[in-house]
């Protein structure tokens, strides 16, 4: 009993009939721990302990249910391997290789393809799933350009290789299969192109040419004397107009401050919440200007009054719960 508990341990709860023979368990025991209800049987020769039901512990047995020709593909492999959009995605699905029975859990979905091969296979914690690549092609032809857009981003940003992705949409480039051309197109747009510190940005930029307005990536904002105050995510340079697209959840930061008397940086950010759904939470908006003198007033008091100003209207943000991201309202300078 020794060995089969350590089976259960180490597939989250779940086994195979045979694989507890094959570890010393005879039959009249497995019957007797079914009746008394220590074991649960989830299929034909499948069993389970009774262990909280997790989204692991579904994948593990519809993997051991379909079969060694099978893998988790699609959006279910896409969790696995952490692709942006896709860390809370409670779909399962399988892809098993044509002529090989493939028998399916109630709530998985399952593919087959005459183009699954041994190089599509990859292991992450223990679970058999499509290398990232494949993952990629698939969910671009059941969730579309954006998620696949989202997702692609992720794996550049995580070094995976282009060659890799464009060498397995090639292989994948058959009449009637969707999604390579759409990986192709991505692979276009992204690897010819800066690609943008996050999601979010690209989302502002297409909202933002959508009103017909041309923006600039990543802009820096130096001081007169050389030094760096700011990179802008998205910026009109002729109108000194920027945005820095974000999530929400920063820690507020305080922008340098300039050393002329009638120069400023304002910085404020709007309403939104951080969420791990993929979505754009909060957009901060940032506006380079230059500001008169005040009268006799002297600089180190405009100053100070400034910086009071800016707290009082930052409690008041907080207060009103529209306050997330991490930039604050706050005007700098002498």
């Amino acid at each position: 009993m020794e060995r089969a508990s350590r089976l259960f341990a180490a597939q989250d709860g779940v086994a195979l009939v045979a694989q507890l023979t094959a570890v010393g368990v005879s039959e009249g025991l497995i019957r007797q721990r079914i009746r008394t209800g220590e074991w649960q049987r989830l299929a034909r020769g499948l069993l389970a302990i009774g262990a909280p039901e997790t989204w692991r512990r579904r994948a593990r047995a519809a993997l051991l249910a379909a079969g060694p020709h099978a893998l988790l593909s699609h959006a279910s492999a896409a969790r696995l391997h952490g692709l942006d959009g896709y860390d809370r995605d409670e779909r399962l699905v399988l892809t098993g290789m044509t002529g090989h029975q493939i028998r399916s859990l109630p709530g998985v979905a399952v593919h087959r393809s005459t183009l699954l091969t041994t190089l599509d296979r990859h292991e992450v914690d223990g679970l058999a799933c499509v290398t990232r690549p494949l993952a990629l092609i698939q969910i671009a032809a059941v969730d579309g350009r954006d998620r696949a857009g989202q997702a692609l981003d992720s794996m550049l940003r995580d070094g995976n290789s282009p060659e890799w992705v464009r060498h397995t949409a090639t292989r994948w480039r058959r009449h009637g299969v969707p999604g390579p051309a759409m990986v192709f197109d991505l692979l276009h747009e992204r690897v010819d192109a800066r690609l943008p510190r996050s999601w979010f940005q690209r989302l502002a930029k297409r909202a933002i040419a959508a009103r017909g307005v041309a923006t600039v990536d990543e802009l820096p904002v130096h001081h007169h004397d050389g030094h760096r105050l700011a990179v802008l995510d998205l910026a009109i340079p002729d109108l000194r107009i920027g945005w820095s697209a974000r999530a929400g959840g920063g820690t507020p930061r305080r922008l340098p401050a300039l050393q002329t008397p009638h120069e400023s940086v304002v910085s404020a950010c709007s309403a939104g919440r951080s969420s791990r759904c993929g979505g754009p939470t909060s957009t901060a908006w940032t506006k380079c200007s230059q500001s008169s003198g005040r009268g006799s007033t002297s600089a180190p008091q405009r100053s100070r009054r400034r910086s009071r100003r800016g707290r009082r209207q930052l409690r008041r943000e907080r207060q009103r719960g529209r306050t997330t991201a991490g930039q604050v309202i706050r005007s700098c300078g002498r």
